[in-house]
Order: C-alpha cells, then sequence, then structure tokens
C-alpha cells in the first residue's frame, strides 16, 4: 500500500513539473501551511527531461555481509545488500551519461536508515550535481528514524544511528532542501523549480 501511494505521489509531482510552469516569487516560510506558493504561467519554458530512481536501499558491505545475521536479515528481506555498491554506482554511471536535466531519486536511498550509509548516498548523488544534474531526494519509509538501522557482525545484528527528518534534510540539502521554494512543515515534501519556466 505504502508502495502505491508513493509511486501515485511521484506521479502527481511528476505532472505538476511537466504541466505547470514556476517562477521563484517568494520563498513561503515552511511553518505556514496557509500560504501557496506565487507562480507564473510561462508558455516558453522549452522542455525537462527527468531520469527517476528508487530504492538503491544502499548498505555499505564494509559493515558486513557474511555470518548467520547477515543471511537471517537477507533470507527474510532479500536486498542485494553486498552488491549496493556496484548496483548504485551503476546507476549513477548510466544516468551521468543520459541526456537528462533532472534526477528524482523518491526514497528508500539505505537499507534501514543508517547514517552512515546516507553519508555514501549522499556523495554519489554529488557525482550526478557534478555531471550538471540536478538532483531531488524525498524520504522513503526505510529513510527516517528506522528502528531497524544496524550492521552484521557474525551471529549480531549490531544497532546503528539513524537520522531525524532535520538530519535527512541537512544530509541532503544539496539535493532538493536547500533550493526548495516551499517546504511542508508535516512532511519532507518540497517544492522546487528545477530550471526557468517549471
Amino acid at each position: 500500500m505504502m508502495k502505491t501511494k508513493r509511486v501515485l505521489v511521484i506521479m502527481l509531482i511528476m505532472g505538476l513539473i511537466l504541466l505547470v510552469g514556476c517562477e521563484k516569487k517568494s520563498i513561503v516560510s515552511p511553518s505556514r501551511t496557509d500560504q501557496a506558493p506565487a507562480y507564473s504561467q510561462k508558455s516558453n519554458a522549452g522542455t525537462l527531461k527527468i531520469g527517476v530512481f528508487s530504492d538503491a536501499h544502499y548498505y555499505d558491505a564494509t559493515l558486513g555481509v557474511e555470518g548467520a545475521a547477515y543471511q537471517m536479515y537477507t533470507a527474510q528481506d532479500p536486498k542485494m545488500l553486498a552488491e549496493s555498491h556496484a548496483l548504485l554506482q551503476a546507476t549513477i554511471d548510466k544516468l551521468v551519461s543520459e541526456d537528462v536535466d533532472v534526477v528524482l531519486v523518491p526514497g528508500d536511498l539505505t537499507k534501514d536508515g543508517e547514517l552512515h550509509n546516507h553519508q555514501i548516498v549522499a556523495s554519489y548523488l554529488a557525482q550526478l550535481e557534478d555531471a550538471g544534474k540536478k538532483v531531488y531526494v524525498i524520504p522513503g519509509n526505510h529513510d527516517i528514524s528506522n528502528p531497524h538501522a544496524s550492521s552484521f557482525q557474525g551471529s549480531n545484528l549490531v544497532p546503528m544511528p539513524t537520522i531525524t527528518p532535520s538530519e535527512f534534510a541537512d544530509i541532503y540539502n544539496d539535493f532538493g532542501y536547500g533550493e526548495a521554494v516551499y517546504r511542508d512543515p508535516n512532511s519532507k515534501s518540497y517544492i522546487a523549480c528545477p530550471k526557468d519556466g517549471f
């Protein structure tokens, strides 16, 4: 149900990006929900090419990918944790080579919201920005305040620090939050204008 809801939200956001031309008029206070951001329609907005990838579930393999605890975790939740570095790098490389202006990353960036893994994911996303792509991130259900944040050591599941909503916005400040023209005070949702006219 949550995946379906997230897909619908992403489709709505993408539709708004494509259909509504916006020009930043003023930044709306994130604490005010009764103010709507100001936009103006533009008829010559041009094109905006968007790439999307989600559910990276990145896990730094140096945190442990062997032993009974790892085997038990992957038996009940078959993510490709040991391969997540290679998978994420291949995705980044492909997006760098593609003719896209914007990359949307709609959540589940890390295995279970580990601070360490979020910091590494942010460094991967920086490769996209360095290649001239705008990156916009929102969290998924695995990314914030996750009680399952952990690493694996032999037969032990070792708890790791997770992150708060505020820390998520700080870590990913360069990937949407820092350029938002409006941020919803009750979630990590925001509105941004990735290119003049959009």
